[in-house]
């Protein structure tokens, strides 16, 4: 099944995009056919020159042209079109940077040939050559994706079945599966040369309709090298459609009520945790950068034993709050929460908030249930200090710690943790 896959055909096209030469020449090629720049709340290339089904359900982007004269935020991407409303340029300036700065940010380039589009991606404009896709088609469906960066690479084929009789009236079918494979190897730019290739990985995502002919879900499923189901891992729900009574409120609502069950039962029922006390604080660790990776949240247990080794060695307060560092330290015990419908109501709740990239419904419910947690007795589940506290934290630290407890902990415990240096 997966001996027609190409894993080098990209490579000489990616040798030529990586040199200064390649790359001017590029650059001067797309840029010379833009006539008109336009801004948008996102990529507007994926869903419409590339053609890639199901955006809105499988990239949770659903990107819309700002109206002219709007100010552009994070996020928002600029279009280089030419006089016939064709994209040739998408500019990203908040790419990985937490200013909006297109210095800084990544520029892609789309080439336009018979039955296939490649979009060349530069990080700090004109700079390093970061990405390479092609998307090749049959009229107007797309049929196969090739990535390449330095150091990976994968392949998608799309596979396409007929409409059912009286479905619709597009002749183009509906999209049964994508198989893909993925790869690591290195390119050594200073010999022009690939090596250290390793195959790391085959997949199907599998796609659902309803009687009207409606996605209803994508299942994704790892498989062997010869297309069969590998059977040590359950299959994943990528996604579904959502039922008319399910909505962001109300998946919140749940969710609350799920976690307030189950965040006291999961440390109750730790041997780990109840071996290891006292303990000063329970964070709830979520991830701001992508909150569809840490939703719901793992649970992170302090330790006073590594409190009180960060304060003697002259650490900075900081560190007591840092979720990467704490994890590495032996004494504190992180908990996951695996509960199946949690994880169920949680991916439903990320993708409708991904969609309107708004995830101030799952902080509210996280604040909501760290103020609650604090005003549980903690000593009757565990061992804990006196000043134990419980806090929802970012566990990249792109949000100031201090602030995330600031917010659902008594004014006076915050005030005597500052006042310690604990803070």
């Amino acid at each position: 099944m997966f001996d027609t896959f190409q894993p080098q055909l990209l490579r000489p096209a990616f040798e030529q995009y990586s040199t200064p030469e390649g790359r001017d020449q590029l650059i001067e090629t797309c840029r010379s056919k833009v006539t008109e720049w336009r801004w948008a709340s996102g990529d507007m290339a994926i869903a419409f020159a590339l053609k890639k089904p199901f955006v809105k359900e499988l990239h949770r982007s659903d990107p819309k042209w700002l109206k002219a004269g709007a100010t552009p935020k994070r996020g928002n991407m600029r279009h280089g079109l030419d006089a016939q409303g064709i994209i040739h340029v998408v500019i990203d300036p908040s790419f990985g940077e937490s200013e909006m700065n297109e210095e800084q940010g990544a520029a892609t380039y789309l080439v336009y040939q018979a039955g296939q589009i490649e979009t060349v991606t530069f990080r700090y404009t004109p700079g390093q050559l970061e990405s390479l896709r092609r998307c090749v088609y049959d009229g107007e469906r797309l049929i196969r994706e090739h990535n390449l960066l330095k150091m990976n690479g994968s392949e998608l084929h799309y596979l396409w079945t007929p409409l059912p009789k009286g479905e619709g009236s597009s002749g183009y079918g509906r999209l049964d599966r994508v198989l893909s494979m993925g790869w690591s190897q290195l390119f050594r730019s200073d010999s022009r040369t690939w090596d250290r290739f390793r195959v790391t990985g085959q997949s199907e995502k599998r796609f659902e309709y309803d009687t009207l002919g409606r996605l209803e879900r994508v299942v994704a499923r790892t498989l062997n090298a010869d297309g069969t189901v590998h059977d040590g891992l359950k299959p994943r729900l990528d996604y579904e459609r959502p039922k008319k009574s399910d909505s962001i409120p109300s998946l919140a609502k749940d969710i609350e009520r799920m976690l307030l069950e189950q965040i006291p039962t999961e440390v109750a029922k730790s041997e780990k945790a109840k071996s290891k006390g006292p303990y000063y604080c329970l964070l709830l660790c979520y991830c701001a950068e992508d909150f569809q990776a840490g939703w719901p949240v793992f649970l992170l247990l302090g330790s006073e034993a590594e409190r009180r080794r960060i304060i003697q060695s002259g650490m900075e307060p900081i560190y007591l709050w840092a979720v990467g560092e704490m994890e590495g330290q032996e004494a504190n015990v992180r908990l996951p929460l695996r509960d199946e419908s949690l994880n169920n109501y949680c991916r439903l709740h990320t993708q409708m908030m991904d969609v309107k990239e708004d995830y101030s419904s799952a902080m509210k419910v996280l604040r909501s249930v760290a103020k609650a947690l604090n005003d549980l007795d903690w000593s009757k589940v565990i061992e804990v200090t006196p000043d134990f506290l419980v806090a929802a934290v970012d566990d990249h630290g792109m949000v100031n710690p201090v602030d995330d407890i600031k917010a659902v902990i008594p004014a006076a415990k915050f005030r005597s943790l500052k006042k310690q240096g604990l803070l």
